[in-house]
């Protein structure tokens, strides 16, 4: 490629160096029509030549730097590769898809016919103070059947059902759920599953696409919209 640039380089400055024309010094002082009209062609040919080289160099320095470009693509392309293979394998070990995986979220693998999604997304008010803690979501689906008999107990539809865990300890946390679908005014209650048990949380909020669920302890989540 470097070669083929050179050679035009050198072509294209060869053409530059080309005289108009050549004559003595008689036809210099004093040119005729025809010495005019050749000199008109053979400028505009050499101008024509010109602009061809030209544009053959730059479009071989652009293929020279594409192939750079797309080089270095493949080597960065590697890393995010490797990162989503990772998240696959992951995914694919805590029984989720890669998407509820990479957002947090369960969808798909709740065991929840017509399953709402439900996600969190950080920000837990831990004891009482803000922080950046994450509660992570991951499937609930042995405690599905269980959570429909819930949520056609007290005349609900059961939205989804869902195990949160966290890697900090607490003694209250305040936790914003995106539910999906939620808007406001509407009645969700949710319910966590205690001793085998399904214990009523106390919602603090309700609002388009989130609850806020005041909690005690992590463990199995049944989110049960009223009618």
């Amino acid at each position: 490629m470097k070669k083929k640039l050179l050679a035009l380089v050198i072509a294209c400055s060869m053409v530059f160096a080309m005289p108009v024309y050549a004559s003595d010094s008689t036809e210099t002082l004093s040119p005729t029509a025809e010495k005019i009209k050749e000199m008109e062609e053979t400028i505009a040919k050499q101008n024509k030549a010109i602009k061809a080289l030209t544009n053959a160099i730059n479009n071989l320095a652009k293929s020279s730097s594409s192939s750079s470009s797309g080089s270095s693509s493949s080597s960065s392309s590697t890393p995010s590769s490797a990162a989503y293979q990772a998240a696959v394998r992951n995914a694919a070990a805590a029984g989720m898809t890669v998407t509820e995986y990479t957002n947090n979220a369960i969808v798909s693998s709740s065991g929840v016919a017509g399953a709402t999604a439900i996600a969190q997304g950080g920000h837990v008010v831990i004891n009482g103070k803000k922080s950046n803690v994450v509660f992570t979501l991951s499937p609930a689906a042995g405690s599905a059947g269980s959570a429909q008999g819930l949520a056609s107990g007290v005349g609900g539809t059961l939205l989804n059902v869902v195990n949160v865990s966290s890697s900090v300890g607490f003694s209250n946390a305040s936790v914003n759920f995106y539910v999906k679908g939620i808007q406001n005014g509407n009645l969700v209650s949710v319910y966590q599953l205690q001793n085998g048990k399904w214990v009523q949380l106390n919602v603090t909020e309700c609002r388009k696409d989130h609850v806020v669920v005041s909690m005690n302890q992590t463990g199995v989540l049944a989110f049960v919209k009223i009618a």
